[in-house]
């Protein structure tokens, strides 16, 4: 009788040691911020780049936070789809004007992970010649996050994804 009693001791014991052991595990697993996931990002189609800033040769990557800046680059803009600045920044992939006919696009998707978001492009060159010159863009909005503090822009090949550029976001006050 004795040997039943501590027999069933031990078992409710370390029973309830794995509900608790299983229960801690689910909290710690919900709760690493490091993980990587793919949110969507909101293309923005009929902007034009008239900025007074020369740009270099190649892609220009650009996060824009706020009216002022927005301004600078675009002028002045009174449209319905303006980005929220108070919660959303607009990404500028732009390059410098040009004849070639080439097409600057975004994937549909972006990774947040950790203190950094890591932003897909594609660059379509085609062999047409335009009969005037124009300023290749994309751009596009994406949702502010508390504690990102790095945008990376990619370029999407067949093979390899390189780096365009690392772009530093202010700090938010």
């Amino acid at each position: 009788m004795w040997r039943k009693d501590t027999q069933k001791a031990k078992d409710c014991y370390f029973g309830g040691v794995k509900v608790y052991m299983i229960l801690i595990m689910f909290l710690v697993s919900g709760t690493a911020f490091a993980h990587p996931w793919t949110p969507e990002l909101k293309p923005m189609e009929h902007y034009y780049y008239v900025g007074e800033k020369a740009l270099s040769n190649g892609i220009n990557c650009m996060v824009i936070t706020n009216r002022k800046q927005m301004e600078k680059i675009f002028g002045r803009i009174n449209r319905p789809d303006t980005p929220h600045f108070a919660n959303e920044n607009l990404l500028v992939m732009v390059m410098p004007e040009t004849r070639k006919d080439t097409k600057l696009s975004y994937r549909a998707s972006f990774v947040k992970a950790g203190n950094f978001l890591a932003i897909y492009c594609k660059v379509n060159h085609t062999k047409h010649t335009l009969t005037y010159t124009h300023y290749p863009i994309a751009t596009a909005v994406v949702p502010k996050y508390k504690g990102v503090n790095q945008v990376y822009f990619y370029e999407e090949r067949k093979k390899t994804t390189p780096l365009i550029e690392k772009v530093a976001l202010p700090e938010r006050l």
